[in-house]
């Protein structure tokens, strides 16, 4: 292992440049004294602070600045090195976890009211309630975790209650504390029903473990939920709700109509980081139910797409990266809708909030989708060929990309050996579930029915409508609504 590659390198890497300068400070304190000094360590580290990418960087070339008259190839200043570098380590661990305390009010104020109880300060407990719940209020959602932090503030409530024999606020803050516990454990079963769904489909998980379906056959939820119906949290009840029974319904459009006008008259009262989960769910609901060719959801797609970029809810906060597959799915859908002009806008001023190791291919890529939709086809295949094809996804999004240009420049050789390599590499693909699989393949079988028929006479039009008529009744074929556009043009 590379010395860049150590723990205590890729902890220190994370701090940004204001949290090493706290970390200085933090270090020399006395409260923090470590049998070791670790600071000629830390002072060295800092100058590699952030790429840490130096050739300079060794254990060798370090150890050698701090104890210039001692040899490292003796075992004994090996173990000092790595003494010292396990206690700087040490503090890093420290850092990270009181910075995180003191910058986490919430936290901060439940773990400081435990102490009064605990302590037995009591008759100071109330002179903190009211700010701790104050805080509680204005966080920002992390979409059901405020739910738990009031239980637990709900709980602390119960025991000072209790201490100071005030029974009816003992009984009203019990009470509180089962429908904020109850509220979150049915959002969060809800959110895993889905999640477990989607990730069986899409990465060919499967759990052995029965118990949250089990949970919810078990359940009268609709019954569940009416008891809910005079709490603030009523909404997000709902809306998960509704989102779970729709992937789990033969088409759902109802249900998923239902959850987006919820969440829509709702949007404005959001936090960013509820807006970011909702508006996924819908997403991938929605891409979910257009796969299994339901085309009414087919048509909610790229208007969320564009939402989402409108309320820049892809992304938690401003400093986060945009997720790849945001990114992938927004210019894919803009290609089907013909949106080209916006991919093209979407590129100029959303890849540079990709991580930057993706960014070239997903600029190529986008400019080769733009460049498709534009009839610039050799343009296209000049962008594709400036490619690195080293993501799952990517890798067969612009195989189907080509084939469709090849398809345009009448280059039936060239598709045929990348239909080849195409079915050869979803043979071996360990990681796409089989329906995803066949999804691809059937896609491929009707590519080259409909391109090898592509010349019928006038008298075999009979022949297009049999291709189109099997076409509609294959309830699993990727990019259905493109191969009709190619039916139409035998």
């Amino acid at each position: 292992m590379q010395y860049n590659e150590t723990k205590l390198i890729v902890f220190f890497q994370s701090l940004s440049v204001s949290e090493l300068n706290e970390f200085e400070k933090f270090i020399i304190s006395p409260f923090f004294k470590q049998s070791r000094d670790p600071l000629p360590l830390y002072k060295i580290l800092k100058r590699f602070h952030p790429e840490f990418t130096s050739e300079k960087l060794t254990e060798e070339n370090i150890f050698a600045e701090i104890y210039p008259d001692l040899n490292f190839s003796d075992k004994k200043s090996r173990d000092l090195f790595r003494t010292i570098s396990s206690a700087l380590l040490k503090v890093v661990e420290e850092f990270i976890y009181f910075s995180k305390i003191k910058e986490d009010k919430v936290l901060r104020n439940k773990t400081f009211m435990k102490e009064l109880l605990d302590r037995d300060l009591t008759k100071y407990y109330k002179q903190y309630l009211q700010s701790a719940s104050d805080e509680l209020d204005s966080k920002d959602s992390d979409y059901g975790e405020d739910i738990l932090e009031r239980f637990h503030l709900e709980k602390l409530n119960v025991r000072y209650y209790s201490h100071i024999l005030d029974f009816e606020n003992l009984f009203k803050y019990s009470e509180k504390s089962v429908e904020s516990i109850s509220t979150y454990f049915l959002i969060d079963l809800f959110r895993t029903a889905k999640s477990k769904f989607l990730g069986g489909f899409g990465r060919n998980i499967n759990s052995v473990n029965n118990t949250v379906s089990n949970l919810l056959k078990s359940l009268n939820m609709e019954m569940v939920l009416k008891n809910f119906e005079n709490t603030p949290h009523y909404f997000k009840l709902n809306f998960n709700y509704y989102t779970y029974k729709c992937l789990f319904d033969e088409n759902g459009f109802a249900l998923f109509e239902k959850a987006k006008n919820l969440f829509f008259e709702k949007k404005s009262t959001l936090s960013r980081y509820d807006k970011c989960s909702y508006y996924a769910d819908l997403l991938n609901i929605a891409i979910f139910k257009n796969n299994y060719r339901l085309p009414e959801f087919h048509n909610e797609i790229f208007p969320i797409i564009k939402s989402i970029v409108e309320d820049r809810s892809y992304k938690i906060s401003d400093s986060d990266f945009m997720q790849l597959d945001f990114y992938r799915n927004a210019v894919l859908y803009a290609n089907v809708s013909k949106e080209y002009l916006w991919i093209e806008e979407f590129e100029k001023n959303h890849s540079r909030e990709l991580i930057p190791e993706f960014r070239d291919n997903m600029k190529y890529y986008t400019l080769a989708l733009f460049n498709y939709g534009l009839g610039n086809y050799e343009i296209s295949l000049e962008n594709i060929s400036k490619l690195k094809f080293d993501l799952k996804h990517f890798k067969i999004d612009v195989k189907i990309l080509m084939l469709k240009i090849y398809h345009k420049l009448n280059l039936p050789e060239q598709a045929h050996s990348l239909i080849d390599t195409f079915k050869h590499y979803l043979n071996n693909a360990k990681e796409l579930p089989p329906p995803v699989k066949d999804r691809y393949n059937n896609f491929l079988n009707y590519y080259l029915l409909i391109t090898r028929n592509n010349n019928i006479k006038d008298k075999d039009k009979n022949e297009k409508e049999i291709i189109r008529k099997q076409l509609k009744n294959d309830k699993n074929v990727y990019l259905n609504s493109w191969l009709n556009e190619l039916i139409d043009e035998m």
